[in-house]
């Protein structure tokens, strides 16, 4: 099966225009089936998969068998298998039953097979019958990872994940599909545990109860549901003991009394099962009183991803409930916002994201927004030729809004157009991925003369596909290549003009925050790499500064640039000048001192402590510990609008970025 054969097969399966992109066709996309007749699908048979569940990074076989219903399938005829894997699956294949990763097919009634497939996003089996049909009751085996032959069989990667498996029905070999019913799937879990990641608040204050949260995941980061057994939660002068249960699926949590720390300042938990084999260790954790700026504010350091995808988007995994019931009970996120391309959207989906976000958000414990992306230039090209205008982010603050997409012209085809469609909502729209060159495959930087700042007031500065800050920075933004031996080249390749500096020199104010841009429905950065060629690393996350957790309180921090990102790691920090905290502006004679100041607790030992004035490295501080804090005064004549902001930097890699403050000279 040729590339061209898949695309005019999934043409006709998934009602897609003639006149549509030949890549929308072999993402499969559906956004055009609810304006047409859906075959009725009684009769064309039923499939069933086995086994339900496989662990992770073992070796493991998958059975899915087609009942033909009592259409039968004429000689001619074929099943269409859609699986919904990827790259979450070995490279399957099915031309050497002796080498790794055989799909074998067999039909119950002896029938020969022509098997083909094909591997887009998604995994595409064309099993047809030549000269033999089947009846009803009879059956198709298709076996991925067979070994029967001598194949070493199939090994999975690493990530935990659902597999989806859907099938079509060509009855009468004319090439007019029905789409069956059932979507059965297969879990994949990880496992064995490797160790206890810990989770408590970034900022305490005296007399509250801390919130733990206590997870068994294993050596790639995935969380195991069946660990069970007692821990011992460990600090100076207490043990506590706290059990899993098999229904706590991986994940426990329970308040430890605020006496247990004292009068500390500043401590992480440390927890070990009752053997002594597995052992972790908090994020880093302050006790904050109200002397300084950001503790007579009364604020907290609330945890989110607001940018990742569900299988709503084609070529990504999971169902908005689940991607929030990952945030929340796996991740302990405690914001999130589902962000799935416009492209892809109808009506019908965007009722069930506004269903999801609305019965997610609970006010003081779980808080979501209503969101998408606005994908310009992905998929289906630009409808401006030569126009790229880059990816954006939209939010809503409350459960009310509406997505706009680019693909049409009467909509928002560019950002002129996307203000229009705004005004008045209240949205906020976050460029992302800015510094990859403008029009680079679907996953284009920001045009910056473009902005507008009733709008974009934040910037995602790192996500998976890397950081946009600056051009030599760490973990840069990387194009790809794939080789012939289907490896994949990465190179990087950065857009200055794109960046987020390069933003920021232009005069624009923005506040940073990161994300992960999951593709797997797995916001919060628990998967290490995704198995995606433009995941070059793992997510980020973003904190900001809240009085509480609700929706309007998030949303206000977030509005004011009360934020900063990082990658992955909750590292606390604290960033103020002349007792300005980070993303307000502030005005003071050219001849006044700016007194910066910097406080920051690592999940590793502190590198560097950077503090960024006007794009350049202006002062840097070696670390030796995990706690680093610096004073210093920039007594240069203040003569332009000057930003700050610090950037910090893990021995283990880690790092974040808070967002600017800006000074400006009282005469400007």
């Amino acid at each position: 099966m040729d590339r061209f054969k898949l695309i005019d097969l999934l043409g006709k399966m998934y009602r897609v225009p003639r006149e549509a992109a030949d890549l929308m066709k072999s993402l499969g996309l559906i956004q055009w089936m609810a304006s047409v007749d859906v075959p009725d699908p009684r009769g064309a048979g039923i499939i069933k998969v086995t086994p339900e569940v496989l662990r992770v990074a073992r070796k493991g076989k998958i059975l899915l068998r087609y009942f033909a219903g009592f259409k039968g399938i004429a000689p001619g005829g074929s099943l269409f298998l859609v699986i919904k894997a990827g790259g979450l699956l070995p490279p399957l294949q099915v031309s050497d039953p002796l080498a790794a990763n055989y799909v074998k097919c067999v039909a119950s009634n002896g029938a020969p097979l022509k098997v083909d497939l094909e591997r887009d996003l998604y995994y595409y089996v064309w099993i047809r019958l030549q000269e033999r049909g089947l009846h009803e009751g009879q059956s198709i085996l298709v076996i991925l990872g067979d070994d029967s032959e001598g194949s070493p069989g199939m090994t999975l990667r690493e990530f935990a994940c659902k597999i989806v498996f859907e099938a079509w029905v060509d009855c009468y070999g004319k090439e007019e599909f029905i789409r069956l019913q059932d979507q059965p799937s297969v879990r994949i879990v990880g496992g064995p545990a490797s160790t206890l990641d810990v989770i408590v608040p970034s900022i305490i204050y005296p007399g509250e109860p801390i919130k733990t949260v206590v997870r068994a995941v294993d050596h790639f980061g995935n969380v195991v549901p069946d660990y069970t057994g007692p821990i011992r939660i460990v600090g100076d002068g207490f043990k506590i003991t706290q059990r899993f249960e098999k229904r706590d699926k991986g994940v426990i949590s329970f308040d430890l009394p605020y006496s247990t720390f004292g009068d500390k300042k500043r401590f992480k938990i440390s927890v070990k099962d009752a053997h002594g084999n597995l052992k972790g260790f908090s994020n880093p954790s302050t006790l904050k009183g109200r002397d300084d700026e950001y503790g007579k504010g009364g604020y907290r350091i609330f945890w989110g991803d607001i940018h990742g995808h569900t299988g709503l988007s084609s070529a990504a995994y999971g169902t908005p409930f689940e991607y929030y019931e990952f945030a929340r009970d796996v991740a302990a996120l405690d914001f999130c916002a589902l962000t799935d391309h416009d492209h892809y959207m109808t009506p019908e989906k965007w009722a069930i994201i506004r269903e999801a976000a609305s019965a997610f958000n609970e006010p003081h414990k779980f808080v979501t927004f209503l969101g998408y992306e606005w994908t310009h230039g992905s998929g289906g090209g630009t409808l401006i030729p030569g126009k790229y205008f880059g990816h954006k982010c939209v939010y809503f603050p409350t459960d009310v809004g509406t997505y706009y997409t680019y693909t049409r012209m009467e909509e928002a085809p560019d950002p002129e157009s996307l203000w229009r469609c705004l005004e008045g909502t209240g949205a906020l729209v976050i460029p992302h991925h800015t510094a990859y060159p403008l029009g680079y495959d679907q996953v284009s930087g920001t045009d910056w003369r473009y902005h507008n700042p009733r709008f974009e007031r934040l910037v995602e500065i790192y996500s998976r596909h890397g950081s946009s800050e600056k051009a030599g920075g760490l973990r840069p933004i990387m194009i790809l290549e794939r080789l012939r031996s289907g490896k994949i080249k990465r190179t990087p390749a950065f857009n200055p003009e794109g960046s987020v500096q390069g933003a920021l020199a232009r005069g624009l104010r923005l506040g940073f925050v990161a994300g992960s841009d999951t593709q797997l429905g797995c916001p919060g950065n628990q998967i290490r790499n995704e198995p995606r060629a433009s995941s070059s690393y793992n997510g980020g996350l973003t904190a900001v500064y809240a009085r509480e957790l609700t929706r309007s309180s998030i949303w206000e921090a977030l509005w004011n640039r009360r934020c900063y990102a990082t990658t992955g790691q909750r590292i606390v920090l604290s960033f103020k000048v002349n007792g300005h905290i980070m993303g307000e502006e502030f005005r003071l004679r050219g001849n006044e001192p700016r007194t910066i100041h910097a406080e920051v607790l690592g999940t590793s030992e502190i590198s560097k402590v950077t503090v960024v004035r006007d794009g350049e490295d202006w002062y840097i501080h070696k670390g030796t510990s995990t706690h680093e804090e610096i004073t210093v005064v920039d007594n240069s004549p203040l003569k332009k609008v000057t930003y700050y902001y610090v950037r910090i930097l893990q021995e283990d890699g880690g790092m974040a970025w808070s967002s600017p403050i800006w000074a400006s000279p009282s005469k400007v």
